[in-house]
């Protein structure tokens, strides 16, 4: 719903032309507290990987707890927040005074860029392995570097077809939920890189995609639009953002009470309240369902109106985050991976598995237990402290020296 709304908020102009007076703008801290608070829960979630028994499933409703549920629920938030933002920031890079050309150049070049370091640096923090053979699983930066490259051609669009576009898609989606890549023949792979996660055989290995495009690359349109609403008048863009955030909130609520489309996971009544509560927002990740991305964007941007204000100084540590996030994203999978190797290793627990091929993922041997949800928490805390010198410092570097090669950092 939100994604509409704030479509139509400027649907009849064509592609933005900014004059050059507004060529320079300075950052916005709203949108850099709400990165880095998303990244922060993102550490979470990749430190739970790391900490915890990965055989135990936090959205299994026969075997969580509503405080496991709901640390992994919190982070639902990341991924939609994540690419939503990545479209306000092609948008806000757009309005210093680039043209089509140079935004959609940009685009398609740091696309591919982030494809480079899934491959790589990114896989190397998840495994500690730079072993290319076998298995590749590819995960946000893969789905968001082709979601770039998709939006370096909706540029080109007037903002009333790109809005057409990403409403088709985030609306309409979930009616294909049906349709499954092995009854689709040679085609099947095709429908793997575009909705069904799933594995795609490959001469001597098999390629995961665990973030199908559809419909992220919608999300990353949505943020775009999003942009030029985050640079007009504040009591103006936070009217629209707090109306579209609880319009969407409550498209939410309706949707997954009515249990019948949006999500191809329906809640179920299940022993206690709290737990008919968690199978209520254990709603469908991959592919995002329409419910999904309702649930976490209408909250998302209504949190962007309570940060829209002078900011207290406790915030300083999450706008740093927000203002490097892919230095931070690059170092997340490899601080909490250490932590797993040396907690295991502390207690006794078996910690191979920690260098296989595909990570936390992989069924650890039976001598490793893994550790408590406080020790998670715990070893999250440790983690955030560990890097907030280091985006300090990059964020630093950033500021002074603004050579082009960093933009892509």
């Amino acid at each position: 719903m939100a994604e509409s709304a704030i479509a139509a908020t400027n649907l009849s102009a064509d592609p933005v032309r900014l004059s050059p007076a507004r060529s320079v703008r300075p950052r916005l801290d709203s949108v850099d507290l709400l990165r880095g608070t998303i990244m922060a829960l993102m550490l979470l979630d990749h430190t739970r990987d790391f900490i915890m028994n990965p055989s135990i499933s936090p959205t299994n409703m026969a075997s969580t707890t509503p405080a496991l549920f709901f640390t992994r629920w919190i982070t639902h938030f990341c991924a939609p927040t994540f690419m939503l933002l990545a479209g306000v920031g092609a948008f806000l890079y757009r309005s210093r005074g680039r043209t089509t050309e140079q935004v959609s150049w940009f685009l398609f070049t740091r696309g591919l860029w982030l494809i480079v370091l899934e491959f790589t640096l990114s896989r190397w923090g998840l495994t500690f392995n730079f072993h290319l053979g076998g298995f590749a699983w590819v995960l946000v930066l893969w789905s968001l570097g082709c979601a770039m490259i998709f939006l370096a051609g909706l540029v080109w669009l007037p903002r009333w077809a790109i809005g057409a576009i990403c409403f088709a898609l985030i609306f309409g989606h979930n009616a294909f939920d049906g349709v499954q890549a092995a009854k689709l023949g040679a085609l099947g792979p095709l429908w793997i890189l575009l909705h069904q996660p799933g594995a795609i055989p490959m001469s001597g290995g098999v390629f995961f995609d665990g973030y199908p495009w559809i419909p992220w690359i919608a999300v990353i349109g949505v943020g775009y639009l999003l942009g030029a609403v985050l640079l007009e008048q504040p009591e103006q863009r936070r009217r629209k953002l707090l109306t579209v955030g609880a319009i969407t909130t409550v498209a939410f609520l309706i949707l997954r009470l009515v249990n019948h489309y949006g999500d191809p996971n329906p809640w179920k009544h299940q022993a206690s309240a709290i737990m008919s509560v968690c199978s209520f927002f254990n709603v469908t990740k991959q592919p995002p369902s329409l419910i999904f991305l309702a649930m976490t964007l209408g909250p998302v941007l209504m949190a962007l109106v309570w940060f829209d204000r002078p900011l207290p100084k406790w915030t300083k540590p999450l706008v740093t985050y927000g203002r490097v996030p892919l230095f931070f994203y690059l170092l997340n999978f490899p601080i909490p991976h250490l932590l797993g190797i040396l907690l295991a290793a502390a207690t006794g627990q078996d910690w191979r598995h920690f260098f296989s091929a595909i990570g936390p993922f992989e069924q650890p041997p039976a001598s490793f237990t893994g550790h408590s949800l406080a020790c998670t928490y715990l070893a999250w805390f440790t983690g955030l402290l560990i890097l907030y010198p280091l985006c300090a410092w990059f964020a630093g570097v950033k500021q002074r020296n603004k050579s082009v090669w960093l933009s892509y950092l």
